[in-house]
């Protein structure tokens, strides 16, 4: 159990140390549209498009999603004129709903911890 506590202790000491190359993430990131099929599979799911899931698996599924194959997939849709152009605006960087809330919840969590193991 000791060794346990020690390795993740040291873990998270390691995880400080961490300085992680910001540009590279959102560079890498912005060549991912796929991530945003969450965000299409929803608005069509809400105007009652059946198959979403099936229909944005075989346009994403274990393929690299361009912003054009998107673009002409979300132009295709029959949802309204506004949440299609809401879609169409979306980039990967800027679709991020709660992930940063859950993170900085996450790292306070985390430096809570190691704080009162070192007091």
């Amino acid at each position: 159990m000791g060794h346990s506590f020690l390795a993740c202790h040291s873990t998270v000491k390691g995880f400080g140390r961490l300085a992680p190359d910001a540009d590279a993430m959102l560079r890498d990131l912005d060549c991912n549209y796929q991530v945003l099929t969450e965000a299409v599979q929803t608005v069509m799911r809400r105007h009652g498009q059946g198959h979403a899931y099936e229909q944005l698996k075989g346009l994403a599924r274990g393929a690299n999603v361009t912003a054009a194959e998107l673009q002409a997939f979300v132009s295709m849709l029959t949802i309204p004129e506004d949440d299609k152009r809401k879609l169409l605006e979306l980039t990967p960087s800027a679709y991020i709903g709660y992930a940063q809330a859950l993170a900085q919840d996450a790292y306070a969590s985390i430096i809570s911890t190691t704080q009162d193991e070192d007091a």
